[in-house]
C-alpha cells in the first residue's frame, strides 16, 4: 500500500509465463469510488444526528473470497473527523477489506465504497477516526461514543418474541461454525414459538445435513438473576447433543448452564461453568434425573460471585433442589455486552447416536436486574437511530 496526492493505491505483482521467460507485470488497484476523501468537507448538517445507509452490497456468498463492493452514503458530518468501517459477517463479524487497512473515507458528496470478502450480510459503522476497529467481533457495538451510526444489508437477523423479550435467531448459512462446528439455521423448522408462547429449538436432518438452533436476546444484560424453565426431559439427552442456557459476551466472559454427556454415554449430563472452563474450580459437573418433564434453572450473577441452582418442576411448582453451587473465583465477569442465549447443538458436529432429530422446549425465561444493570442497546434502537 502506498499513497500519492492524498490517494491510496495497492501495488500487486502478477507473474506471466511467456515464451522468452518470466516477467513481472504491475497493476494498480484503485479503491472503489467514494472510498477516498482527499480533502475535508461538510456533508449535510453536522448539528443533526449523523446517518449512514448502504446503497449496494454483495449477496450472501463466497466466505473468505472477494465478493464485491459495499457502497453507501453518509450524511450530517465532517468528513475530516469520521470514517466508515465495513464488516462482513460469517460466524463472526470480520473487518474489511483488511485488519491492517480498515478505514474507508467519505467523499464530499457523502458517498463511500470499498471492497469486501463474502459474508451472510454486511454492516457499515460510521465511526470517529479515533476508533480502533477490532479485526473480529461477536456482536456489533452499540451506537454510542465513537460509533455514530450503523447500517446493515440485508437488514438484521430474524427476530421473535418469547417471555416478553425480543430474541434474535442465529443464522450461519451453509457453513459450519462454532459451537460444534455445526450448521445453524434460522428456519421456522429449527426455531419457533407455539400458541402457548413457548420457545422450541430443534436439530433437524435434511438432505444429509444436520442443522442446529440458537437464539439470543436483543438486549445486553448485566448483573442479575437469570431463570429459565425447560419442558423437556433433559436428563435423557442424547450423548452427542448439547442444550444450554447461558450469558455470553465472548469465550472468556460467559456463564453457562449446560446439559450434555459430551460424547460419553457414561458421563454426568449437566454442568455449571464460569468461563474459562479449564481454569481450576470454574466448572461443577452433576447428573440430572427428573421426576417429570419440567425443570427450572437459575444463575444469579453478582459482582463477586455467581450462584447456580436447578429444581424439579417449573416456576409455579418448583420442588426439590436438583443441584446448587456458588462460584466466587477470580473469573467472575464484568458487565459488557452479554446477552442471554439458548442453543441446541451437536458436540463435535457428530449426529445424535440414535440418528433422530432432537427438540427442546423452553417454556419460560425471566431476568431480574441487580443494582445498576447495563443500559440496553437493541437492534431496534440501532435501526431507529439510523432511520
Amino acid at each position: 500500500m502506498w499513497a500519492f496526492a492524498g490517494h491510496r493505491y495497492t501495488l500487486t505483482y502478477m507473474c506471466i509465463r511467456r515464451t522468452a521467460g518470466w516477467f513481472i507485470a504491475a497493476t494498480l488497484l484503485f479503491s472503489a469510488p467514494g472510498a477516498i476523501s482527499s480533502r475535508a468537507c461538510i456533508v449535510g448538517t453536522p448539528a443533526e444526528p449523523p446517518t449512514i445507509t448502504i446503497t449496494s452490497a454483495p449477496p450472501d456468498c463466497c466466505y473468505g473470497s472477494w465478493a464485491g463492493t459495499v457502497s453507501g452514503i453518509a450524511n450530517n458530518l465532517d468528513t475530516d473527523s469520521v470514517m466508515v468501517v465495513i464488516y462482513a459477517q460469517t460466524n463472526v463479524y470480520w473487518v474489511q477489506p483488511y485488519s491492517s487497512s480498515y478505514r474507508t473515507y467519505i467523499s464530499c458528496d457523502g458517498t463511500f465504497g470499498n471492497n469486501t470478502h463474502g459474508g451472510h450480510h454486511y454492516c457499515v459503522l460510521l465511526a470517529k477516526r479515533s476508533w480502533a476497529a477490532p479485526p473480529t467481533m461477536g456482536y456489533l457495538p452499540p451506537v454510542d461514543g465513537e460509533i455514530l451510526a450503523i447500517d446493515c444489508a440485508p437488514e438484521g437477523p430474524r427476530t421473535l418474541q418469547f417471555a416478553d423479550c425480543a430474541w434474535l435467531v442465529k443464522q450461519a448459512g451453509d457453513i459450519a461454525v462454532d459451537p460444534g462446528p455445526n450448521c445453524f439455521s434460522d428456519r421456522p423448522e429449527n426455531v419457533w414459538t407455539d400458541e402457548a408462547g413457548r420457545l422450541h429449538l430443534k436439530i433437524t436432518h435434511t438432505d444429509d445435513n444436520w442443522c442446529c438452533a440458537e437464539v439470543f436476546t436483543e438486549q445486553y444484560l448485566g448483573f442479575g438473576l437469570y431463570e429459565f424453565e425447560v419442558e423437556s426431559p433433559i436428563g435423557q439427552i442424547d450423548p452427542s447433543v448439547v442444550f444450554a442456557g447461558f450469558n455470553y459476551s465472548d469465550q472468556l466472559d460467559e456463564i453457562d448452564i449446560e446439559f450434555s454427556r459430551w460424547g460419553n454415554p457414561a458421563a454426568d449430563n449437566a454442568q455449571y461453568v464460569v468461563q474459562p472452563w479449564d481454569h481450576e474450580g470454574n466448572r461443577h459437573r452433576f447428573n440430572v434425573t427428573l421426576t417429570g418433564s419440567k425443570s427450572c434453572h437459575k444463575f444469579n450473577w453478582l459482582p463477586d460471585r455467581v450462584e447456580f441452582s436447578s429444581y424439579q418442576g417449573g416456576f409455579a411448582d418448583s420442588g426439590d433442589v436438583i443441584q446448587s453451587w456458588v462460584y466466587d473465583g477470580a473469573d467472575v465477569p464484568e458487565p459488557d455486552i452479554e446477552r442471554m442465549r439458548f442453543n441446541l447443538w451437536l458436540y463435535n458436529g457428530a449426529p445424535p447416536t440414535d440418528q433422530q432429530e432432537v427438540e427442546i422446549i423452553v417454556s419460560d425465561f425471566s431476568f431480574t436486574p441487580a443494582g445498576n444493570p447495563v443500559a440496553p442497546t437493541t437492534w431496534g434502537r440501532i435501526k431507529a437511530i439510523l432511520r
